[in-house]
């Protein structure tokens, strides 16, 4: 296919999506992926081009973690199932790492859970069909909240919440930005983007003077995801006053 130098570092999920694909024409039948993160989900689209017949799903429309799905003759086979659990949230605040941190306790490897969603007294995931049941029996407790799982088919609001605020900044370099966001120095902010912490839509990257449209999407390593929206207005010292949203 494509050159693999242009994925270094990602050969092996390369060479599982071409196992995957070569069986669904062999043998077929529809063949599917574990959960993919959004960077490799990227990287898996740019990959496969079209030159496959195949889907990227999780379960829900716009999910962040997905699957590639190939089907050669049909577009009906999809292995994630919801669940979904109620908890008293007087008493215990449950975060998406606490969710997450007890499904992997379980033994679950990341790669069969898609995504969390904590809404006010409502736990929400998206996991392989085949270990539903094991989950549904053996996780019962999260933190100190009791916890009962099940199956639902119901629609949910999916939608991850977010704060608003400005940043004063003197370009829109990517350096600048995640000095910006991380209030610190942009050599700090440098050595962030060459360690490999930052990633700009979903795909990490090296280049601190990459400029930043509106609307894209940034990720820092321990500080969160942001959408830079874009700039508001300039001021009288030629910076540049812009808005950003940080998901929490």
């Amino acid at each position: 296919m494509t050159n693999l130098q242009h994925y270094k570092g990602h050969e092996h999920l390369l060479a599982r999506l071409d196992d995957l694909r070569s069986q669904a024409e062999r043998y077929h039948k529809c063949m599917t992926s574990n959960f993919l993160d959004e960077e490799e989900t990227q990287i898996a689209k740019r990959y496969l081009g079209k030159q496959a017949q195949y889907k990227v799903y999780g379960g829900y429309e716009d999910a962040r973690r997905c699957k590639v799905v190939f089907f050669p003759e049909e577009d009906d086979f999809f292995d994630i199932v919801c669940l979904a659990a109620n908890y008293n949230n007087k008493y215990t605040e449950i975060r998406h790492s606490d969710v997450l941190g007890a499904l992997m306790s379980l033994n679950i490897n990341r790669d069969q859970i898609g995504d969390i969603f904590v809404k006010e007294n409502k736990i929400i995931v998206f996991i392989n069909q085949n270990i539903a049941d094991y989950v549904i029996v053996n996780l019962t407790k999260i933190k100190r909240a009791r916890v009962s799982f099940e199956i639902t088919h119901d629609s949910f609001d999916l939608t991850y919440d977010y704060k608003v605020f400005k940043k004063t900044i003197s370009s829109e370099r990517l350096d600048v930005i995640v000095g910006a966001l991380c209030n610190v120095n942009r050599l700090k902010a440098q050595k962030m983007i060459l360690a490999k912490q930052v990633q700009l839509n979903h795909v990490t990257i090296e280049d601190c003077a990459k400029l930043c449209n509106n609307n894209c999407t940034i990720s820092i390593r321990h500080y969160g995801r942001f959408i830079y929206v874009g700039i508001e207005k300039s001021t009288k010292k030629d910076r540049l006053l812009v808005t950003f949203k940080q998901y929490i």
